[in-house]
């Protein structure tokens, strides 16, 4: 170290400088660390934004998808769970409560329409066609027939105890027996068939009556069904609506919120940054500070014992004397 450093305090200044460069340096680098982390860092929030986005974009046509697949599945098994339902009523369920009904009620209908009819040709009502048909059908008849050969057996056998079979009589009798026998026969026969003409009618009308019920209950049925199948495809078709509206509403409004929220975090980070260079700028400053007023502290005193020495050096040329060291280098004589 140089002497006149010393005196100047040109030393203490020169590690104030190398203090300040140094603190300078140091600002620097730290500026420059917290500008690229920031820099990083929005980058960073951008680019997951960006991901973010481009995740729920690509999500929503799935989740969309889905319900209206979900939809449509629902909606295929309700329309086709209806028209089973429709089908299985009006294909079956009514065709074969009708065959049934016809089956049970059938022969019975056929056989009283049966008597009507012989009733109807007993009171000529089917011309002389009808007449010759019903009295050879009374005449078939078991009763009529066994009741006309028990009589006359019975007439001939009193007539041949009383030996009269010869006789006219005898003829008389017998004519007269068939004739009343006949006559009795035939209204008994003719109330018989009489019943047949209303039990038809009451038949035929319940019959009417049960198949039309049959059917207007199957097709009642079948109304209900589709009306209700309408009111669950119309809650269906609602409510698919409103889930997916929903679902849109959500999307868009995560996907707006995506920029505001990655703005703020910007925001937030940028003012973390800047907080943090003050912070560290603050700290460097002072010590930059502290470092400038040592030297200009040690430049004052230097300049100090600079005059200080200056002063000294001037106070001791004054006094010097002739005959000294000090004389001499002046020159100084003494005085003769």
């Amino acid at each position: 170290m140089a002497i006149f450093d010393v005196l100047t305090g040109g030393a203490t200044g020169k590690a104030a400088k190398v203090s300040q460069q140094f603190t300078q340096q140091q600002m620097d680098y730290i500026r420059n660390l917290l500008q690229t982390g920031q820099s990083q860092g929005i980058n960073a929030l951008q680019s997951g934004a960006t991901q973010a986005q481009d995740i729920l974009s690509g999500a929503l046509p799935q989740a969309t998808g889905a319900v209206t697949s979900g939809v449509d599945a629902a909606r295929a098994a309700l329309t086709g769970g209806t028209t089973a339902a429709t089908n299985a009523i009006s294909g079956q369920g009514i065709p074969q409560s009708l065959a049934y009904l016809s089956s049970t009620l059938g022969p019975a209908i056929d056989r009283t329409t049966s008597g009507a009819d012989m009733y109807a040709d007993l009171m000529g009502l089917n011309g002389p066609e009808g007449t010759a048909r019903a009295t050879a059908a009374f005449k078939a008849g078991p009763a009529y027939n066994f009741d006309l050969s028990q009589g006359l057996e019975a007439i001939n056998r009193r007539r041949a105890m009383a030996g009269e079979l010869a006789g006219g009589n005898a003829d008389r009798e017998a004519q007269d027996y068939g004739a009343g026998l006949a006559s009795n026969e035939f209204g008994n026969y003719r109330t018989a068939l009489g019943v047949y003409n209303p039990l038809e009618a009451n038949l035929r009308t319940t019959a009417g009556t049960t198949g039309s019920n049959i059917i207007n209950q199957g097709y009642s049925k079948i109304a209900d069904l589709l009306s209700q199948g309408g009111i669950n495809l119309s809650n269906l078709e609602s409510g698919s609506g409103s889930t997916l509206a929903n679902l849109i509403s959500k999307f868009a409004g995560a996907q707006a919120g995506i920029p505001e929220d990655t703005a703020t975090r910007i925001a937030n980070l940028i003012s973390a940054t800047s907080g943090q260079q003050v912070s560290s700028t603050d700290a460097l400053t002072k010590n930059l500070t502290d470092a400038l007023i040592t030297g200009g502290k040690a430049s004052d005193q230097g300049s100090k014992n600079l005059l200080d020495l200056i002063g000294s050096g001037i106070s001791g040329l004054a006094g010097a004397e002739p005959g000294t060291f000090l004389g001499n280098i002046l020159g100084l004589k003494a005085a003769t």
